[in-house]
């Protein structure tokens, strides 16, 4: 789902929403159901996060209004991906959080090293899925382009950069409350990738998108108090 949401829309709104997911619900679930204490400055936060993520989504309506309908479609499309991936994104940190703190859990490498397997697996199968719906021309052009050396690399420092990422993650959900961690986590990769979007993509983000990237980063440190 991220890479079809990359393909059809802005980095900057992707990454807005996949952090605040990554934030949002896991920060609700060590409220609800790990009975973390609930803080002034992590309900601050939490308004504060949430009237950013609406203002984003609608400065990025109203600033590409004047478009055909086509593209209306694709804006719808690319708006619900980017809420299924909040949720997606905010259970992963739920997942890991119930599995760190459980009796019966295994090491942060094995867990690591088990995800990146069944990662894999997953991956083939879904991938012999896609084979058998195309044509023998489609098959080889995918095949061909798959085995460069640019997309190699590209696959493989996404895979080193994301498993590290979640290594050091589960290192950290042991010791550090869900309501706290994640947020403090996520809100360095909103501001960065807004960044990236602007100088490295020469993505245009409006005022009122800078706005928002900036203050949901300033708005992850009311969590730590």
């Amino acid at each position: 789902i991220g890479i079809k949401v990359l393909s059809i829309g802005s980095l900057a709104i992707y990454s807005m929403f996949m952090m605040l997911g990554g934030m949002l619900v896991p920060y609700f679930y060590g409220i609800c159901f790990l009975s973390e204490d609930i803080t002034w400055g992590k309900v601050i936060g939490c308004i504060l996060l949430t009237g950013f993520i609406i203002l984003q989504t609608f400065s990025q309506r109203n600033a590409e209004s004047d478009k055909q309908n086509a593209n209306n479609r694709t804006r719808v499309l690319f708006f619900t991906l980017c809420l299924i991936i909040f949720f997606i994104n905010g259970m992963t940190g739920v997942i890991a959080k119930v599995h760190q703190i459980g009796e019966n859990a295994v090491s942060d490498v094995s867990f690591t090293v088990l995800s990146c397997a069944i990662t894999a697996i997953l991956s083939v199968v879904m991938l012999g899925g896609i084979f058998l719906v195309k044509s023998n021309k489609e098959k080889y052009i995918d095949v061909k382009t798959c085995f460069r050396w640019k997309p190699l690399v590209t696959m493989a420092l996404l895979g080193a950069a994301a498993y590290t990422g979640n290594f050091l993650q589960l290192k950290a959900a042991s010791k550090v409350p869900a309501s706290v961690q994640f947020p403090l986590v996520s809100g360095g990769v909103i501001v960065i990738s807004a960044l990236f979007s602007a100088l490295i993509f020469k993505e245009k983000l409006t005022k009122k998108e800078w706005i928002s990237v900036v203050g949901a980063f300033l708005a992850t440190f009311f969590f730590a108090f």
